[in-house]
């Protein structure tokens, strides 16, 4: 859990996460996301990257498809990459 003296709220809502970077990068807004997109958008538009300074439970990704597309080659590669990113 956070300490109490820190804003937990959101403060923005209903934005896509691909503005983010952006809003970020031309206001004084903070986001919080996975390390690997933190990465990305701090060598590609210079923004800082900091831990948080609390625990935030994890959380799970699920992928759906009807059994009919077990075999499909594409959502193979599709899981197995998303599994070795998300890993």
């Amino acid at each position: 859990m956070p300490p109490s003296h820190l804003i937990t709220a959101p403060v923005m809502k209903g934005f896509s996460i691909r503005n983010s970077p952006f809003i970020v990068k031309r206001t004084a807004a903070i986001v919080t996301v996975p390390d690997y997109i933190a990465a990305v958008w701090r060598d590609s538009l210079g923004l800082a990257v900091s831990p948080l300074p609390f625990e935030v439970p994890g959380y799970e990704v699920s992928m759906l498809w009807t059994a009919a597309n077990d075999q499909d080659p594409g959502l193979r590669w599709l899981a197995e990459s998303m599994a070795q990113t998300l890993a």
